[in-house]
């Protein structure tokens, strides 16, 4: 619910700021570019049905935050005209640092020594229908799909070298500072499929793990 509210809020609060907008050439955003984006993030993971070595096999709901994260990410897109004032934007984005996805140093999650489940790496390929809402600004819905790899390189008995799938959604606003540079400020929240069978301690546990990710981002866009 309030990550909805906050998706809610941050598309509410661009349309006012804009709303006295006058429209432009789109030709400005129809072109490739490049970007880097710093993003400010929490994660959790929700595991079911857990059983491992050290407290035997039951089942249940674990729940796990990490809050606070930064994370950078590098991106190349191609935006190209759809219908009369719109544009719409598609890329591939990779996360090139690896925030933690849930620390658990005093085994209160998992009941190991220490956990540190990690995003060992995240590809995105977007699409992102928009429209001009002010001179040289683009509002924006933005789609994705994510491939999410984690591991616990500190934990034998936690969640080890997954792969998850998920699809994001979420809303922003870009700017042109001139003719080439442009500011953008998105909000995203992503929910990955559950996957079972997870390996823990070199063994198929019954427990399935289910992550997500919501995501404030501030990006440089350089197109050409």
């Amino acid at each position: 619910m309030c990550r909805s509210k906050f998706l809610t809020s941050f598309a509410a609060s661009s349309a006012l700021l804009f709303s006295t907008a006058s429209y432009a050439d789109l030709a400005d955003f129809a072109r490739p570019s490049l970007s880097v984006g710093a993003s400010a993030q929490s994660s959790a993971i929700k595991v079911n049905n857990w059983s491992n070595a050290v407290f035997g096999s039951g089942a249940g709901t674990l729940n796990g935050t990490a809050g606070n994260q930064q994370s950078l990410s590098l991106a190349g897109s191609y935006g190209f005209y759809t219908v009369y004032n719109f544009v719409n934007t598609v890329g591939l984005s990779v996360d090139i640092t690896k925030p933690s996805l849930l620390s658990d140093p005093n085994g209160a999650f998992l009941a190991t020594p220490y956990s540190d489940v990690k995003q060992k790496k995240r590809y995105s390929y977007f699409t992102e229908p928009g429209m001009l809402i002010a001179p040289s600004t683009l509002g924006y819905l933005k789609f994705s799909l994510n491939v999410l790899g984690i591991n616990d390189p500190n934990s034998a008995q936690s969640i080890q070298s997954q792969n998850f799938v998920g699809i994001g959604y979420g809303v922003g606003v870009k700017t042109l500072v001139d003719a080439h540079w442009a500011l953008s400020l998105e909000a995203q929240q992503i929910n990955y499929k559950a996957k079972s069978d997870i390996v823990v301690n070199g063994a198929t546990n019954p427990a399935s793990a289910k992550p997500s990710q919501s995501m404030a981002t501030l990006g440089l866009h350089y197109f050409y």
